[in-house]
């Protein structure tokens, strides 16, 4: 697990810094608490608009083990849903702490607006080594319509070249079934991309 990315924005750094402290259980006063705390997972809700489409089992297990030895060394981050707190970043986190029986997990909680939530949790996602290719050609395209920003733009914020993007997204125009086997990792980007150039190839 890599520690926070400066990219997913400055403010979370900051945040970090802040002093650790822990939320009762029963303490429900949501709109006042600021910087990192402990949440009872009890009191957190996933995102159902997750950008993250799959979750590998064997490595959401292996993360469950390395908790129960380590603890959570990066923390999750939620924002203020009713009376719980919603997933904006770290669900795979938040899943593998409940394998390893946790009761907690700290948490940095911000105020966003449903798009920017939405825009934390896509760049977050995309950063991930172990996100399929799919879902981060889906993630990409998403943020190019939020933000409106040309892919060189995009590309500057994450680090990734604009060929690299166009490379990921044109994956989308693929048939669903290739898809999906690039999501499973039947296939590797490398084999969607050749098959694009076929299917190209094919409509000219």
């Amino acid at each position: 697990m890599g520690k926070i990315k400066p990219s997913v924005g400055d403010a979370v750094a900051k945040l970090i810094k802040e002093k650790k402290k822990k939320i009762p259980d029963d303490w429900f006063d949501i709109n006042t608490s600021k910087g990192l705390v402990n949440i009872s997972l009890s009191h957190i809700v996933v995102n159902k608009d997750q950008p993250r489409k799959t979750f590998n089992d064997e490595t959401i297990q292996e993360l469950a083990n390395s908790i129960k030895e380590q603890g959570i060394i990066s923390p999750i981050m939620v924002r203020p849903k009713g009376r719980k707190y919603e997933i904006i970043a770290g669900e795979r986190r938040y899943k593998a702490a409940i394998k390893a029986g946790l009761g907690d997990i700290p948490a940095l909680i911000r105020k966003v607006s449903n798009g920017d939530a939405r825009i934390i949790s896509l760049i977050e996602n995309i950063q991930r080594e172990d996100l399929n290719d799919i879902d981060r050609a889906s993630a990409l395209r998403e943020i190019k319509v939020n933000l409106g920003l040309p892919w060189t733009a995009i590309g500057k914020k994450l680090g990734l070249t604009k060929q690299r993007i166009l490379d990921l997204v044109g994956l989308l125009d693929l048939p669903e079934e290739i898809k999906e086997d690039i999501r499973s990792k039947k296939l590797t980007e490398k084999h969607g991309r050749a098959l694009r150039k076929l299917k190209d190839n094919k409509d000219e």
